[in-house]
């Protein structure tokens, strides 16, 4: 159980830090409308800490001020984490031997994920003060229930987008729309002697 509920705390479970958890894709999308999702996953969890597991206003509120509090001293370890990752990265695709600045990089992420992880556990403790068991296992299975449907519209998100980008790359489909129309070839007379054709317009491997 104390693990569980610890992956679940480490999720940010019923947290607005959930729509910085969608695809990178979606990182072109207008800020109006990350904004809405997080007002959307805000009364979320409202509801599931109120309704669903029964607390009143003045301990929802002390659970909701500390999920947010903690986010935001977990952003700039995970901007940290990311820009360290990119620098990784960086080195190996210019095929860098400096070995003294991927050691540098990864020690910043090393020290990001224990920062992250110490900070994990500080939640933990500090949110079972305020919850008991039941209510403990009322959150993760809220966690998992969200998590679930949030996959869900993910992959129908991405799913579009790909049709979209593929009917992009396809062009109009049928004859009068500009699509591909197989043309019949016409006989040739006996004596007509068809041209060679051209050469290849690239140059010779070897």
């Amino acid at each position: 159980m104390t693990k569980t509920l610890a992956w679940v705390l480490a999720a940010a479970i019923c947290a607005p830090a959930f729509a910085s958890a969608q695809p990178r894709g979606d990182s072109n999308r207008p800020h109006n409308k990350r904004g809405q999702w997080k007002q959307k996953m805000r009364k979320k969890r409202a509801q599931v800490l109120r309704s669903r597991m029964g607390l009143n206003e003045r301990r929802a509120q002390r659970l909701e001020g500390l999920m947010d509090g903690y986010q935001r001293k977990r952003k700039p370890l995970r901007k940290e984490l990311r820009v360290s990752f990119k620098e990784v990265r960086r080195l190996l695709k210019s095929g860098s031997e400096d070995q003294r600045a991927f050691a540098q990089a990864l020690s910043k992420m090393d020290q990001a994920k224990r920062s992250l992880k110490a900070m994990q556990q500080m939640q933990l403790v500090e949110i079972r003060k305020l919850l008991t068991p039941k209510q403990q296992a009322q959150l993760m299975v809220a966690h998992r229930l969200m998590r679930r449907g949030m996959m869900r519209r993910n992959f129908k998100r991405i799913k579009r987008r790909r049709g979209r980008l593929e009917q992009q790359r396809r062009g109009p489909r049928g004859p009068s729309e500009g699509g591909f129309k197989r043309e019949r070839r016409r006989p040739q007379p006996a004596e007509y002697e068809a041209p060679e054709p051209p050469a290849a317009q690239y140059d010779d491997p070897s």
